[in-house]
């Protein structure tokens, strides 16, 4: 019985010492995970910086393609834009001003030119629609809200209506 007990002791206490080794690998490993986590971030924020560069760069040369653009002869840009590559031609056309844009398109070719206005039409952004305040609001035939005169507080009078005329048969 106690060589079975001493058997057990050491089975356990070799269970222990794999254990204890484990602990000290999963530790070391996740140490390693740790830093090359700390690592990546540190190169996800460089890659960030150098794209917010580059995205700024990238703005300045537009910009100044758009100004040297709006500066030249309308019939000079048109002759570009009407072999400009579309992508091109539709972030330089954007960037001017509408004046100018109009005078190139009217001495661009008619087919590039209504090109160019669907591809600026289809970037058009629409803004969001106002919310109506429907407490104000009434419905045809709906009661107004009283006051004296039966008009809400400082509403102008209604306009006064023509009477109808009468359209000879014929």
């Amino acid at each position: 019985m106690l060589h079975g007990l001493r058997d057990r002791r050491a089975e356990l206490d070799a269970r222990e010492n794999e254990l204890a080794l484990r602990e000290e690998l999963l530790a070391a490993t996740e140490k390693q995970v740790g830093e090359k986590i700390g690592e990546l971030k540190q190169l996800q924020g460089k890659l960030d910086t150098m794209l917010a560069a580059r995205d700024d760069a990238q703005k300045a040369q537009l910009n100044a393609l758009v100004k040297m653009y709006e500066n030249m002869k309308p019939a000079d840009a048109a002759k570009i834009f009407d072999k400009l590559d579309r992508r091109i031609l539709t972030d330089v056309a954007s960037g001017m001003k509408p004046v100018k844009v109009g005078a190139v398109l009217a001495a661009m070719d008619t087919a590039k030119a209504q090109e160019l206005t669907a591809l600026l039409a289809s970037r058009l952004v629409l803004p969001m629609p106002q919310p109506v305040d429907v407490s104000a609001a009434t419905l045809p035939g709906a009661p107004a809200a009283s006051s004296a005169g039966g008009q809400a507080p400082g509403a102008a009078p209604p306009a006064p209506q023509p009477p109808p005329t009468a359209t000879p048969a014929g």
